[in-house]
């Protein structure tokens, strides 16, 4: 089969004219640059042209992200020069968060430099949870939390430790 294919082909060339053969050299060179063009080249610019912006948009990522990362050190070494967050701001924050989220707190203490011990007796679950998270955001740091099942069904006594994160970064 394969032979017969070939000798058709070699009959073929044989009596095509000069001519002939080099329209036909010249149609399968433009066929195969044309192949090349659609199967290789364009696909590889596509896919470097997509590299290079990626390539940008991590690298102002990346550096967007060093900028903000000394902001945020040069705010932290001046909290740290001003003593951090003063216990009066520390306490009315946490009292704060906690009476917009209908927790009672029973006792709020200072127990050091910008850290406080609190208990609350039958503390809604779902609260205390979003109280927590509340006080992260505003850079107080929960050191240390206790909660016990309390009489009624899904609340909870607590017992946390609070202390700024100024104050948490200089221990």
């Amino acid at each position: 089969m394969r032979e017969r294919l070939h000798q058709y082909w070699q009959r073929f060339w044989q009596r095509c004219s000069v001519r002939e053969r080099w329209l036909l050299g010249i149609m399968v060179a433009l066929i195969a640059v044309t192949i090349l063009w659609f199967a290789v080249y364009r696909p590889m610019n596509a896919g470097l042209e997509t590299s290079r912006h990626a390539y940008f948009v991590a690298r102002q990522r990346h550096f967007s992200v060093i900028d903000k990362m000394t902001m945020i050190r040069k705010a932290l070494a001046t909290q740290q020069k001003q003593g951090g967050m003063t216990d009066a701001i520390l306490v009315e924050r946490v009292t704060t968060a906690a009476a917009t989220r209908g927790l009672d707190l029973d006792t709020v203490a200072q127990s050091g430099a910008n850290q406080l011990r609190i208990y609350s007796a039958a503390a809604p679950v779902p609260a205390v949870l979003d109280w927590i998270d509340a006080l992260e955001t505003q850079d107080i740091i929960a050191r240390s939390v206790s909660l016990t099942p309390a009489r009624t069904v899904g609340h909870v006594d607590i017992q946390i430790e609070l202390t700024s994160r100024g104050a948490a970064l200089s221990h």
